[in-house]
């Protein structure tokens, strides 16, 4: 072999390098065990809730009452599937939430086909489940009265203060019944009656005060000299 050979052939050998010889092996990324937390889905700016509506009403009811308000993009009453009656409440979105706000302003506590109406901005699901558990949590009140509409718990309220006041008039007007004396009360109180007329002066007893009464000296001072008997 030439030397030229030779000289070319350690040219052609790669020369390991230390510093790439320790560098670290890249590792696969580790998969994220833990579940992402979904977020609820933010509410719409122009989604209102009607409640306390009339079983029989339908989306073309609350359309036709809200439509007046502005552009809707859609109109939404939930039916229980056992009886074909929606479930008290229905939803209404605007394409503007000024006219949503408008609508709300002039609907709550507004009457229709006889009825008081709420009207309120939707919320989430899962924030107004949290929002009526926080008011369970720190009142006196259950959930069912929670979730009930105010047009509708505060009449039902004032009727039951209402039948209270009634039933007491009435038990107020009853006649007083007493009760019946048993054995023992009975003569403690003749023992009493007993008591009562002994120490009630007898007529002598009043004749021999009359007399020492009568008997009684009685001393006048400064009287005139020529005063008789």
């Amino acid at each position: 072999m030439s030397a030229t050979e030779d000289k070319e052939m350690k040219q052609e050998v790669p020369v390991a390098n230390p510093e790439e010889n320790n560098k670290p092996e890249d590792k696969p990324a580790e998969a994220d065990d833990k579940p992402k937390r979904e977020r609820p889905p933010p509410a719409k700016a122009g989604k209102i809730i009607i409640r306390n509506l009339g079983w029989d009403l339908r989306e073309k009811h609350l359309t036709g009452v809200f439509k007046k308000y502005g552009p809707i993009e859609s109109v939404n009453v939930p039916l229980n599937p056992s009886n074909n009656q929606n479930r008290g409440f229905g939803f209404v979105e605007f394409t503007n939430k000024e006219d949503a706000t408008s609508a709300v302003k002039e609907m709550h506590n507004a009457k229709y086909k006889g009825r008081p109406l709420t009207v309120e901005f939707s919320l989430p699901k899962a924030t107004y489940e949290k929002k009526v558990q926080s008011i369970v949590e720190n009142t006196n009140m259950d959930k069912a009265n929670v979730i009930k509409p105010i047009s509708v718990r505060k009449p039902e309220e004032e009727s039951k203060e209402k039948a209270k006041e009634e039933a007491k008039k009435i038990e107020d007007a009853k006649p007083v019944r007493f009760k019946k004396e048993t054995l023992k009360e009975k003569r403690v109180r003749k023992a009493k009656e007993v008591d009562v007329e002994a120490k009630k002066p007898t007529p002598k007893d009043l004749e021999r005060e009359t007399r020492e009464a009568g008997q009684a000296t009685l001393f006048v001072r400064n009287i005139g000299w020529d005063t008789n008997q």
